[in-house]
């Protein structure tokens, strides 16, 4: 049976008529029909064969092909390539599924280089070639001999197999031997290993040392620090802009690196609470400005622990400041730690230096006031 043949959307007319008996008909063109037989086509309601003619404008038909009637067509007639169902089960076998039954099965040439089926071989078989198949290949099962493993140890250096066997297994792997580890301490020069080996392991890096100097002192990698020196200084300056109007919860761009606020306001405003709280956290508030800025005590306006907790409202004039922690508040029920020996009471320290104002227990996380610069005003210590 010759292998189907087809193309997309092929369609011609028949010239002149015919009878149910002709065997040959002429068509206008063949232009978009399969180039080789055999294909199918459809007039009216027949299903023909082409069996040969192919590439031509004259073709010769089976007629009434898969149980259609063969009957009479008019000059004019529309020829059809079409599918259909015996087309596809003329398809080539390796393209079919049935063909292959089992597990395993494999799609091989034969010597007329058409598909053919090669059934699954058993377990532990090979494929191997054979001529003498007609496929050209068949399974055995073909042991393969393994020499005697061969030992490696440190130091030993590579050697080829002598078995006769695919593997070579009897051969030996260089291992590579290893001088004694080097030490380095600071100050040392880098210096090559000694040792006759890869690794050369007795190797030494080196380690810098150097004078430090600033707030360091002594030598690389191990130096001291200080005391902080008079340079010390604060990074971290912001200058948000001008206050139109209170602000809560005051979190400007930059608060989360920010050292210190450089604030100004456009009449008095009020300051009630400010983001960006952490334990032991400094901020230094500044007004900068012409106007009054008031941090507003413990003010509803902001959330509790952005609040300010300074026992009163506290206004700052212009080129005035407060130096702010952040308390994270005791723990519920508790108070805060006993005062010290020798310490002055907090009315007492208040009335000696204005600059020093109490600050209440913090009994949940908020601002307080740690001290307000006054200008021409110096306190004793404490």
């Amino acid at each position: 049976m010759s292998e189907e043949q087809f193309a997309n959307r092929a369609s011609t007319t028949l010239v002149g008529a015919i009878d149910g008996g002709a065997t040959s008909i002429t068509v206008a063109s063949a232009s978009g029909f399969p180039p080789a037989a055999q294909f199918r086509i459809v007039i009216d309601t027949e299903i023909m064969l082409v069996t040969a003619g192919a590439g031509t404008t004259t073709w010769t038909v089976v007629r009434g092909a898969e149980g259609t009637t063969a009957a009479a067509h008019e000059d004019g007639s529309s020829v059809t390539h079409v599918l259909t169902a015996a087309s596809l089960r003329n398809v080539p076998d390796y393209t079919r599924r049935d063909v292959l039954t089992t597990k395993g099965d494999l799609y091989v040439a034969d010597g007329n280089a058409s598909p053919t089926r090669l059934a699954a071989g058993g377990d532990g078989e090979v494929l191997q070639a054979d001529a003498t198949q007609a496929a050209g290949l068949k399974w055995s099962s073909v042991p393969i001999p393994y020499g005697t493993p061969g030992s490696s140890a440190p130091g030993d250096a590579p050697t080829a197999g002598s078995a006769s066997t695919a593997s070579r297994s009897d051969h030996v792997h260089g291992r590579e031997a290893f001088g004694t580890p080097g030490l380095s301490g600071p100050g040392d020069t880098p210096a090559d290993g000694s040792a006759p080996t890869v690794a050369r392991s007795d190797h030494r890096h080196g380690r810098e040392s150097a004078a430090v100097g600033g707030d360091l002192t002594g030598s690389l990698p191990n130096p001291l620090v200080l005391q902080a020196s008079s340079a010390f200084g604060l990074t971290g300056i912001i200058s948000p802009p001008q206050f139109s109007a209170d602000q809560n919860n005051y979190d400007p761009t930059g608060l989360g690196a920010a050292s210190t606020l450089r604030l100004s306001t456009d009449a008095s405003r009020s300051l009630t609470g400010l983001a960006g709280g952490g334990a032991g956290r400094l901020i230094i508030i500044l007004n900068v400005g012409a106007n009054p800025l008031v941090l507003a005590s413990e003010s509803a306006g902001s959330s509790a622990p952005n609040r300010f907790s300074l026992g009163a409202d506290l206004t700052l004039g212009p080129s005035q400041g407060a130096l702010l922690s952040y308390d994270g508040g005791h723990p519920a029920g508790g108070s805060r730690p006993p005062r010290s020996a020798g310490a002055r009471p907090a009315a007492r320290r208040a009335a000696a230096c204005p600059g020093l104002t109490p600050t209440p227990p913090c009994l949940q996380p908020c601002w307080c006031l740690r001290r307000i610069p006054t200008p021409r005003t110096r306190c004793s210590s404490e």
